[in-house]
């Protein structure tokens, strides 16, 4: 098994994370989808069971239903980013949250060894 980070790197870590959490751009966590539609022209070669025009969609709850929202196409680049930048966030948390249980894990291993070498200290005692 391998050696257990130290509590200061994984307080080094940690310190990390949130200063990159610090430094994100503007986000949208909503599911950011392409759905190819007919146009309603009936003269259009979609009409005609041919190719179909692509759009974009963010689908997100709202008050316990779902919902969809039309992103224009001249917006279509800047809400992407927006996207993946919500993905990196996410991943990010995860990994501050991962740090944080190896902190909250780490020190009851260390309270129950200061308290175990307590009794044995204590047992030793009574027997002098």
């Amino acid at each position: 098994m391998g050696k257990r980070p130290s509590k200061k790197m994984l307080e080094n870590r940690l310190k990390n994370r949130l200063d990159i959490l610090r430094k994100f751009k503007p986000f949208i966590s909503d599911a950011f989808t392409k759905i190819e539609r007919k146009c309603g022209n009936p003269n259009c070669r979609c009409a005609k069971g041919k190719d179909r025009h692509p759009a974009w969609l963010l689908t997100f709850k709202e008050n316990k239903k779902n919902k969809s929202l039309y992103v224009p196409v001249d917006l279509v680049p800047e809400v992407e980013k927006w996207s993946k930048e919500a993905k990196w966030m996410k991943q990010m948390i995860q990994e501050v949250n991962k740090i944080q249980r190896q902190i909250i894990r780490q020190h009851v291993s260390e309270k129950r060894a200061a308290s175990k070498g307590k009794k044995k200290v204590q047992k030793i005692l009574e027997k002098l």
